[in-house]
């Protein structure tokens, strides 16, 4: 008896598929690994930084739907390795804000780059409609996992 595809197998194997391509370029490019969530947390501070917004471990938790135990883990990495340095805020120096390094900045543009051209070969084959139906079944299958009390 066959198996029905299983949501969380299918979204699990997208996920490795894209953590190879990152590594890939990145190994590539500067003969180091990150993460996937290490390099997300890299452009999201890029991203808010070119806005003129200054970012602190708290803004990473909710925008990226991980747990503050795992932003911490990833932030002391990318330090050790070079990436982020924790300055104290101009307004709060109890609050540290996350700054890149010169080499943190170079990943990310490197990966704003790469990103483009995967987002291009993601939506590869997929009307406007199609795509945006993807994403809002993607959106409600993360709402319905949202409800286990376990995830936090």
């Amino acid at each position: 008896m066959c198996k029905k595809p299983e949501i969380g197998m299918q979204i699990h194997i997208l996920d490795n598929a894209l953590q190879r391509r990152v590594n890939g370029v990145l190994d590539v490019k500067y003969k180091k690994s990150l993460s996937g969530l290490n390099v997300w947390i890299i452009c999201f501070i890029a991203g808010k930084t070119d806005e003129g917004i200054e970012v602190f471990q708290n803004d990473l938790e909710p925008e990226l739907g991980v747990t503050r135990s795992a932003v911490s883990r990833c932030l002391t990495l990318l330090e050790q390795k070079g990436m982020i340095t924790r300055v104290p805020s101009d307004e709060d120096a109890r609050r540290k804000k996350l700054m890149l390094t010169e080499e943190g900045w170079e990943v990310a543009e490197t990966m704003k780059e790469d990103s483009e051209a995967t987002e291009k070969q993601l939506r590869k084959g997929f009307s406007e409609e199609e795509l945006n139906t993807l994403l809002s079944l993607m959106e409600r299958v993360y709402e319905n996992i949202k409800e286990d009390p376990r995830i936090i």
